[in-house]
C-alpha cells in the first residue's frame, strides 16, 4: 500500500484486496505467505498475468498513439489554414479577441 501512496495512487484496503483475490482466482497472480485475514502476502505475476499485462500495454500504447495523432492533426489543422488562406476566418479571428461578440 505504501509503495502506491509513494507514487500517487490512492486505493483503499477495501478495493485493492478483492481486485488482487479476483487476479489470483483468474490465474493472473499467486500469492504466497502465511494464513489469516491479516497476514502478510506477497504476490506473483505468473504466466498468463504477464500476457494480460502484454495486452493491456498494447491497447494502452495504441490508444496513446492514436491521441497523439488527433492532437497533431488538430494543431496543424488552423496553421495550415492560415497558410492557403493568407488568413483567419472571421469566427474564428473573434473568437480570439475578448469581447468580439459582447
Amino acid at each position: 500500500m505504501r509503495e502506491l501512496v509513494h507514487h500517487g495512487y490512492a486505493v483503499s484496503p477495501g478495493t485493492l484486496y478483492p481486485m488482487l483475490s479476483r487476479m489470483e482466482r483468474d490465474g493472473w497472480l499467486r500469492s504466497s505467505g502465511a494464513g489469516g485475514a491479516k497476514a502478510r502476502r506477497s504476490y506473483r505475476i505468473t504466466r498468463q498475468g504477464a500476457a494480460v499485462l502484454e495486452g493491456l500495454r498494447a491497447g494502452i500504447a495504441e490508444l496513446k498513439r492514436e491521441l497523439d495523432q488527433a492532437g497533431r492533426r488538430r494543431t496543424r489543422r488552423p496553421a495550415a489554414r492560415l497558410l492557403r488562406t493568407g488568413r483567419e476566418r472571421p469566427a474564428r479571428a473573434a473568437r480570439r479577441r475578448p469581447g468580439a461578440y459582447s
